[in-house]
């Protein structure tokens, strides 16, 4: 499946190639930030609640996780949703939207929390470790 989304505010256009049929899952579980930094609406969480609303009516259940854009919130809310969902996902698909120009994968993780805008209670983080073992 190939998804085409246009954010009005922007101008951007996003390509989202979805797999259904080689993931072979039965349920995923989609997640996306609220808007942030002043702008009406955050990306992931419109392209979420479009892929979520074109898996409706086919075999494969797909449940949508609103996360704030709060620091040490969001992870704990994507905690949340897992454990309430009755049947455990298949998948579990992050979305978010980052200050690039083009769809990119995250390939590797730091232990470091580093913004140079607030989230939505204010907080701004320069360098600080995620994990302080």
């Amino acid at each position: 499946m190939i998804f085409l989304f246009k954010n009005q505010q922007t101008n951007k256009t996003f390509i989202i190639i979805l797999f259904s049929q080689s993931l072979m899952a039965k349920s995923i579980l989609l997640s996306g930030f609220d808007a942030f930094n002043n702008k009406k609406e955050n990306n992931s969480q419109v392209i979420a609640k479009l892929i979520k609303k074109e898996f409706e009516g086919t075999d494969i259940t797909v449940e949508y996780c609103q996360l704030r854009t709060v620091y040490n919130k969001s992870s704990d809310t994507l905690k949340d949703c897992f454990h309430s969902l009755k049947e455990k996902p298949d998948f579990v698909i992050s979305i978010g939207e980052g200050f690039c120009d083009r769809i990119s994968f995250e390939t590797m993780a730091f232990n470091e929390m580093n913004s140079k805008t607030p989230d939505n209670d204010g907080v701004v983080y320069r360098r600080a470790s995620i994990d302080q073992n």
